[in-house]
């Protein structure tokens, strides 16, 4: 039970790193397509 748990809190980790990557880089790309667009 406990490895099962412990499987899920690792699974949770990765999803919520992998959104926040996605985020930041969707972030970062329209900051610089405003840049490039402004110039």
């Amino acid at each position: 039970m406990q490895i099962k748990r412990q499987e899920y809190y690792g699974w949770r980790f990765m999803f919520n790193f992998l959104h926040y990557v996605h985020f930041m880089s969707l972030l970062i790309l329209s900051r610089l397509l405003v840049n490039i667009e402004s110039s």
